[in-house]
């Protein structure tokens, strides 16, 4: 059996593990839009509080993939799904087939639609890459906007 999984968060990983578990023999093809290993996303964070390093974030250990025996597509997006053909295209124009598919994709922001989205700093937090951008900016910052959806996670962006 070909299993290819969309996503490298907690869901996809865990999808992961159950397949290799449940059928040994099983192809298995993890497709991540980031190229950093499994990592806790709601303490993302604790990074931008300086808490946390990227590497501490990890919920896998390092050689993850190689011991589970599955194919790791790191740093790529996918770009269409044909299920009459059962292939899926990423952003490299390569085709991977599939005789099951697991969407554990997760979202991604929606981008603000009022006047000035466009200014330079505007930054979503989703991801290690992104908080790593904060850092960058955040020195020399003068001021700062905070907007959030609620809930536990937005009250831990506020307070960073």
């Amino acid at each position: 059996m070909n299993h290819v999984i969309i996503g490298n968060g907690i869901a996809g990983i865990q999808a992961a593990e159950t397949i290799r578990n449940l059928d040994p023999s099983a192809s298995i093809t993890l497709v991540a839009a980031e190229s950093h290993p499994p990592y806790c996303r709601p303490m993302i964070s604790l990074m931008l509080e300086g808490q946390m390093s990227s590497k501490m974030l990890a919920i896998r250990n390092p050689h993850f993939y190689e011991d589970l025996h599955l194919q790791a597509v790191s740093g790529k997006r996918v770009t269409d799904i044909d299920v009459d053909s059962r292939t899926v295209k990423i952003n490299d124009d390569r085709l991977i087939s599939f005789d099951r598919l697991l969407i554990a994709s997760g979202a991604d922001p929606r981008p603000l639609k009022i006047p000035g989205h466009s200014l330079n700093n505007i930054f979503y937090m989703r991801t290690i890459s992104h908080v790593e951008q904060m850092l960058m900016e955040i020195a020399s910052a003068r001021h700062a906007l905070v907007l959030g959806g609620g809930g536990w996670w937005d009250s831990r962006r506020r307070t960073a």
